[in-house]
């Protein structure tokens, strides 16, 4: 016999060897390899409904401190009050750190001036968003402790740094925070992927 036979005959024998001990395997257990696998596997983690063991329920207080949308128009503007002083006192121990004393931003921080560029405070077209926007990120290292005081003072002295506002005794609360109307609203355009009109956002 020819040395190319001998392997094959090997190789024919020792497939038909695998399949004879498959095949008893299979006749020893009386059940298919998918069945078995599925009498292996914990009843837990079969069920629909099964739980993982982390995570936790929240009550309607912490749930408050996340679900605090502003809109443009004003509406969900907390109550409270802050003014130029108290703004000024909260940016020299919360924000200056990061955005330098002169809101000139520190770049090591990753903070870019505020004064112009894309971060220029006079760009934005709602002072609400100011307001949405520190209150829910600011500080960073500990977003959405500041007061709403604090808030209403910190966006006070923001505007008034930026020369939006001039009053040097500015004191800030929803009413006079949705009275604010910031230089550069008239400047944005809408989007026409977003479907709305000019007719719909008039007065917002």
């Amino acid at each position: 016999m020819t040395v190319h036979k001998t392997k094959l005959v090997k190789f024919v024998s020792t497939c038909a060897l695998a399949g004879l001990l498959i095949g008893c395997s299979e006749a020893d257990t009386g059940a298919e390899p998918e069945a078995a696998m599925a009498q292996e596997m914990p009843a837990e983690a079969a069920a629909p409904d099964m739980k993982y063991g982390f995570g936790t329920s929240v009550g309607a207080d912490i749930i408050a401190q996340y679900d605090g949308d502003i809109h443009i128009d004003g509406t969900g503007l907390p109550s409270g009050s802050g003014n130029v002083a108290l703004g000024r006192e909260i940016y020299e121990i919360q924000c200056a750190i990061c955005h330098g004393e002169n809101l000139e931003g520190v770049r090591e921080m990753g903070a870019q001036t505020m004064h112009e560029g894309r971060r220029d405070i006079k760009k934005l077209p709602y002072a609400e968003s100011l307001f949405d926007f520190v209150r829910r990120s600011m500080p960073l290292t500990d977003p959405g402790t500041l007061s709403n005081d604090e808030t209403y003072g910190l966006v006070a002295f923001l505007l008034v740094e930026t020369g939006v506002m001039e009053d040097p005794e500015l004191t800030l609360d929803a009413d006079s925070l949705k009275a604010i109307n910031m230089p550069n609203r008239d400047k944005f355009i809408i989007d026409p992927a977003s479907g709305f009109t000019a007719e719909e956002l008039e007065g917002k």
